[in-house]
């Protein structure tokens, strides 16, 4: 610097250079998220109206001693709907998800000295596989604290703060829980119907992806595949040219 000093010339074109580096750099360097993902929750909480909606319709042909058949197919519904926000569910409350898809074991309190009883999706499982009239009030019970659960649901999703990086994360651990759990029918032990529910977890996931990709991601995408298919031909080419 010294040098530099006694030739202003140099010392001004450096200075000029120095500047140059730093605010290209700036302007490069991506910044981070902060903004609270709206319409991702907006989507999770349209989701779970949904699920109440067909928790409570499938209350009304419990009370009105509906044809079993017709009891499983509402049922098989309103776990598919849960599906397409399971991803949500299990990262941002997962003391709610235990209760509204968890084992249908009791849980124990090992301070307390107490048990939970287990509720949910699989408790509810073993009452409509098969159905008898004679547990309609328990099974109503259970549709009960389910719709306790759904509020919960709408409750925090309204006051919680969403982000890109989180939304990433969940759906990255939802499809772990697919080739894992949904896959080895963890979930549903005794109807067997995780095949069916498998699409509606992959849709959940697609409409999260679609609501955090901007047009510049969109665009690398584009363009690696593009490139992926240019060098794929090329290496046919080579390879049977």
């Amino acid at each position: 610097m010294k040098k530099l000093s006694k030739y202003p010339i140099f010392l001004l074109l450096y200075s000029a250079a120095a500047l140059f580096v730093l605010s290209y750099c700036k302007s490069e360097k991506q910044q981070p998220v902060y903004e609270d993902l709206g319409s991702v929750k907006n989507r999770i909480i349209t989701t779970n109206t949904d699920f109440e909606k067909q928790i409570n319709e499938l209350k009304t042909l419990v009370s009105k001693d509906s044809d079993e058949k017709l009891l499983q197919e509402k049922f098989e519904s309103i776990r598919k709907t849960y599906k397409k926000m399971e991803w949500a569910i299990e990262y941002f409350l997962p003391h709610s998800a235990r209760f509204i898809n968890g084992p249908a074991l009791p849980e124990i309190e090992m301070d307390e000295h107490t048990e939970i009883e287990p509720e949910g999706l699989q408790v509810l499982e073993e009452m409509f596989y098969p159905y008898q009239k004679e547990n309609k009030d328990e099974a109503n019970r259970m549709l009960n604290k389910l719709i306790n659960k759904s509020n919960t649901i709408k409750t925090n999703f309204q006051v919680i703060t969403v982000s890109k990086d989180q939304v990433f994360d969940a759906l990255r651990q939802e499809t772990f829980r697919i080739s894992s759990l949904g896959i080895s029918g963890f979930d549903t032990p005794i109807s067997g119907v995780f095949l069916k529910e498998i699409p509606s977890s992959l849709e959940g996931i697609r409409e999260a992806l679609e609501q955090i990709s901007t047009d510049r991601s969109k665009d690398k995408a584009l363009k690696k595949h593009y490139n992926g298919d240019q060098c794929s031909n090329t290496s046919s080419e080579k390879k049977y040219g």
